[in-house]
């Protein structure tokens, strides 16, 4: 098992306007990125401390695509 921590994902998925490319170009595609890296480096028995700026969303319906998109990878995650 190994620990990792990760924060300011800064999630659009929920809302899709507040997208991160507007800090340039190296943003483009960064949801799928994270998912390659993440995916790449972290196993199920990993566990993942996301201490914050977790979405873009100020709802909780839209926040809630962020999160499940969150729980779909790999690792035990812990949200802050």
């Amino acid at each position: 098992m190994k620990f990792w921590a990760l924060a300011d994902l800064h999630l659009n998925i929920g809302v899709p306007e507040k997208d991160m490319q507007i800090f340039g170009p190296s943003w483009t595609d960064y949801t799928k990125k994270i998912s390659l890296h993440w995916k790449s480096l972290i196993k199920e028995e990993d566990v993942v401390l996301i201490p914050g700026d977790i979405s873009w969303a100020m709802k909780t319906k839209d926040a809630q695509k962020d999160l499940d998109w969150i729980d779909q990878l790999p690792g035990k995650k812990v949200l802050l």
